[in-house]
């Protein structure tokens, strides 16, 4: 291959690389959260508000609820990035992909080229799994003081005054 066709391909590799990483804006809105409690079931909403003692989540029922950080054993943020789906859809298309073009190649020349497709799906299904395992779930875990938590909130000093945490759900037209 001529450094010509090199400079073109580490060029598409690059740019395939930076289109899931577009730059999004900033949401004014608190960060989707999931909190553990010692107990008690997940909650799972947004990050309204935190407090010196307790945090405020918006639940997907529009219901704003106060959790004593005391009582939160674990707290977590989406992670940002290529999640273990990504990983494996990926892993899908590009296996699909190369399988479809090598086999093609292979019949062009008249051989039996039957395992052709499956060996390359084989191959990068191996590898699309361990790159899943690497990626993780999806939820990053965060620190559980009052200090880590203000930077996903949308009020990171606290309610505001006068603020009805029930304002902030969809209004029943």
């Amino acid at each position: 291959m001529t450094a010509r066709g090199w400079r073109l391909g580490v060029a598409l590799l690059v740019l395939a690389g930076e289109v899931g990483h577009a730059q999004q804006a900033r949401s004014v809105l608190g960060s989707r959260f999931r909190i553990d409690r010692s107990g008690v079931a997940t909650l799972t909403g947004e990050l309204l508000a935190v407090e010196r003692d307790s945090v405020w989540l918006l639940t997907a029922d529009g219901a704003a609820v106060a959790v004593p950080i005391a009582d939160v054993t674990r707290a977590r943020v989406p992670q940002q990035g290529l999640t273990a789906n990504g990983v494996l859809t990926w892993a899908l298309i590009g296996g699909a992909v190369s399988g479809v073009a090598l086999a093609a190649a292979c019949s062009s020349e008249g051989g039996d080229c039957g395992g052709v497709l499956p060996g390359v799906m084989l191959a990068w299904g191996l590898f699309g799994g361990v790159g899943a395992l690497i990626a993780g779930p999806g939820w990053r875990p965060i620190g559980v003081t009052a200090d880590s938590l203000r930077p996903y909130a949308r009020f990171p000093q606290g309610l505001p005054p006068g603020f009805l945490p029930d304002s902030t759900a969809p209004r029943q037209r």
